[in-house]
């Protein structure tokens, strides 16, 4: 029941690519599949305010995550690290990003930038604007949310542009801050 259209690495453009790392795992080019620095703040985090305020899963722990998905809860954490680094070992690091960004579950029964670029902004993702790449990475997060809360889409979006503007230039990114993505 799944929709799914897989895109090659080749053919998306960087910044999807730079969106989608700086959303989901900022250090994935600095560590072996699991981020101990993110790990440490959770704890901290955890200790200190007794609440979590953001994960510290790699996108090689989500790719994880995704082939074995009956390692979902917590308790599963510890498998999830290991089988990261696994993954790390027998996987380049493009092969990693490339089988994440097409094994992404974007709610819907849909799978995968590809197929998500054409449902929400029927396009192809060369096409999209940088507005719509950012309000594309964050449904994954939550697509029932997001796509119905569309001022939260807009916050996240913006909050996640702010952190990828340095690679684009100033016109740019005041564009895309201030699109409001249907």
């Amino acid at each position: 029941g799944e929709r799914r259209s897989w895109q090659h690495l080749e053919e998306l453009t960087p910044l999807i690519e730079h969106i989608f790392v700086a959303s989901e795992d900022k250090r994935f080019f600095d560590h072996y599949g699991v981020d101990w620095l993110s790990l440490a703040r959770v704890a901290r985090d955890l200790l200190i305010d007794q609440r979590l305020r953001s994960g510290a899963s790699t996108i090689s722990m989500q790719l994880a995550k995704i082939y074995w998905p009956e390692l979902k809860t917590p308790w599963h954490k510890g498998t999830q690290m290991l089988l990261a680094m696994y993954l790390e070992l027998r996987m380049s690091k493009g092969e990693i990003l490339s089988e994440y960004l097409n094994s992404v579950p974007f709610g819907f029964q849909r799978v995968g930038v590809g197929i998500a670029c054409e449902f929400f902004f029927a396009g192809h993702c060369s096409s999209l604007s940088p507005s719509q790449l950012a309000s594309l990475a964050v449904i994954p997060r939550n697509p029932s949310h997001y796509t119905k809360d569309l001022d939260s889409l807009f916050e996240m979006k913006n909050r996640l542009l702010k952190t990828v503007g340095n690679t684009m230039d100033a016109s740019s990114l005041e564009l895309a801050l201030s699109e409001r993505v249907r």
